[in-house]
């Protein structure tokens, strides 16, 4: 039967010394009787860090822009209280809605010998993209900000970089999770070379 041919999927976690707490790495290989072997990789990194007092700090502003744009009358658009109502009142619910996004979402980054994807949720948030793996050079760590430093990690694709993953405490986390996604990078871009080679 066709289902008894379908591909069987066996998850190995990868066994990685000095993991980031937040990161977590995949493969997928399923194995057919129809098809070759095939790879998928599969990383997450979740959002969500331990409470402190500045996102409490920031959610609290949050709710009193909110409370102060509601306490101001109704004004006609043009004027200036209205201006002030909308400003405000747009600033806290952006405050709100980062906040709850830092709560609540992840970034899953999977490729398989074909492309790379990259998406984030479950809160709407820019940044989902799909990569042809041949595009794919690298991902590379990198410093933001100087007084109070905080990592990312990009991908250089299609001669532009993009975001991956921002907000890292720290530089060793980030050239952490920099090397396992090279290392699936090529390990995927290597083997669609030698398939092509082997046909």
């Amino acid at each position: 039967m066709l289902s008894s041919a379908l591909s069987m999927a066996r998850r190995e976690k990868c066994e990685l010394e000095d993991p980031v707490p937040g990161f977590s790495v995949e493969w997928l290989e399923r194995s057919s009787n129809i098809a070759n072997d095939s790879l998928e990789f599969r990383a997450t990194w979740i959002w969500r860090r331990p409470l402190g007092i500045r996102p409490i700090l920031g959610q609290a502003v949050a709710i009193l822009f909110v409370w102060a744009a509601m306490r101001v009358p109704f004004q006609p658009p043009g004027s200036m209280a209205g201006i002030a109502r909308a400003v405000v009142g747009g600033m806290g619910f952006f405050m709100m809605y980062f906040g709850l996004a830092v709560r609540l979402n992840t970034t899953a980054i999977s490729a398989d010998r074909f492309k790379l994807t990259v998406r984030h949720g479950p809160m709407p948030w820019p940044g989902n993209r799909t990569f042809k793996l041949t595009d794919v050079v690298s991902a590379r760590a990198a410093c933001v900000g100087s007084e109070e430093p905080w990592f990312v990690v990009d991908l250089i694709a299609d001669l532009k970089s993009f975001r991956l993953i921002g907000g890292l405490p720290t530089q060793r986390n980030a050239e952490w999770i920099t090397s396992s996604l090279n290392a699936a990078i090529s390990r995927l871009q290597s083997t669609e070379a030698n398939d092509l080679a082997n046909t």
